[in-house]
């Protein structure tokens, strides 16, 4: 049998038919997951594929736990945003860190930390490096115990040359997605973040 590439959407599917029966159709996807086979020679004019699954996409889709499905899916979503936007000399962390200082700023350490659901350590990680490379500024607030983060005009000038990167990512993620289907995708995992 002839291999190809293959992609998720198929995975298990034995017997689909091409449309066209001197053209084996083709997957984008990671084929590490599955391997698809078409015969050598087209059966009544149609060719069909078989596909093996491989243990790694059977323990993944066996997993029953909702957190672990998140975890696994903001993994790759993360991946792709900071792709494009790391291009720009910043992760995708940092952009989503100086956008809200942008919009919102100057922010008490403790209301940015809310906003991102961010512990405070891993807040920390975030906005040092920021603060030492000039793009945040931070100051004593009121609670002499709390610290005030503001984003600098270096800032600025960096969340602007990131823009057109995150308008790639963001375009690329939503064009599987239907306008029905975005609207309700950020609905529920705003459901699902209130429930934290």
């Amino acid at each position: 049998m002839q291999r190809i590439e293959s992609g998720e959407g198929i995975a298990g599917t034995s017997g689909l038919r091409s449309s066209y029966p001197n053209t084996p159709p083709r997957f984008a996807g990671r084929g590490a997951a599955a391997a698809a086979f078409v015969h050598p020679a087209p059966v009544d004019g149609i060719l069909y594929l078989h596909m093996q699954v491989s243990p790694i996409e059977h323990a993944a889709r066996g997993i029953p736990c909702m957190c672990a499905a998140l975890r696994s899916t903001t993994r790759a979503v993360s991946r792709l945003y900071d792709d494009r936007i790391s291009r720009s000399g910043i992760r995708g962390t940092q952009y989503t860190l100086l956008r809200i200082l942008d919009a919102a700023g100057p922010l008490r350490q403790n209301d940015v930390a809310e906003i991102m659901h961010a512990d405070a350590a891993t807040l920390s990680r975030t906005l040092r490096p920021l603060e030492r490379d000039g793009l945040l500024n931070s100051e004593v607030g009121e609670d002499k115990r709390e610290r005030l983060w503001s984003i600098t005009p270096e800032g600025r000038r960096r969340v602007r040359a990131a823009l057109p990167h995150w308008e790639q990512a963001q375009t690329k993620f939503r064009a599987v997605f239907t306008e029905s289907e975005w609207k309700t995708l950020r609905t529920l995992l705003d459901k699902a973040a209130a429930v934290a």
